[in-house]
């Protein structure tokens, strides 16, 4: 189950700090380029790739602001970079795994993505409570057309055809068969 964010900003060529002078050409980037949130269950593995970079590259992975040594990674560990710069969170949990990842491709602050990992529980919680409003809203429907239609029965009851049960208990007496012989 994955579940993606966007997060859409608007590019101008000037900070709204200060005097804005549209002539002076762009100022230094505050904001990351690509912008991500994962929403994912407990054990999930991801891979989070740095756009725009390549071998030639000098590629900074942080977490929370933190630098994520890439020599520190152990294979046993559950973040990881490898060769390429490819971060890897493998069987991620709760608040160690969790957190606000950003790449910088020399220098420059490419990609945020804050990643969470929530508990199977909630997860089945809140599937639970989406069922439950489905069945809520499919029975008021039915109970609104079922007392729509009682409604409707009450007020043409005058119309309906009227049977004698007098007649109708005298019709079902037993009838005996009358056994014919053919000559």
């Amino acid at each position: 189950m994955l579940q993606q964010i966007p997060e859409f900003y608007q590019v101008e060529s000037c900070f709204p700090y200060g005097e804005c002078d549209p002539n002076a050409g762009e100022a230094k980037r505050r904001e990351p380029y690509y912008r991500n949130h994962y929403l994912l269950p407990e054990g999930s593995d991801l891979f989070l790739i740095c756009p725009e970079s390549s071998t030639e590259t000098h590629i900074v992975w942080r977490k929370d602001g933190k630098v994520i040594d890439p020599t520190r990674s152990a294979p046993g560990g559950h973040i990881i970079i490898n060769s390429f710069s490819t971060l890897f969170l493998v069987d991620g949990s709760g608040f160690e795994t969790s957190g606000n990842y950003t790449c910088y491709v020399d220098g420059i602050r490419m990609q945020e993505t804050i990643v969470r990992f929530i508990s199977g529980d909630s997860i089945k919680q809140a599937i639970y409570r989406r069922h439950m409003s489905y069945l809520l809203y499919i029975f008021l429907l039915c109970a609104i057309f079922y007392i729509g239609g009682l409604i409707r029965a009450f007020t043409r009851r005058h119309t309906f055809r009227q049977i004698n049960w007098d007649d109708k208990q005298a019709e079902d007496k037993p009838r005996l068969l009358e056994v014919v012989e053919e000559e």
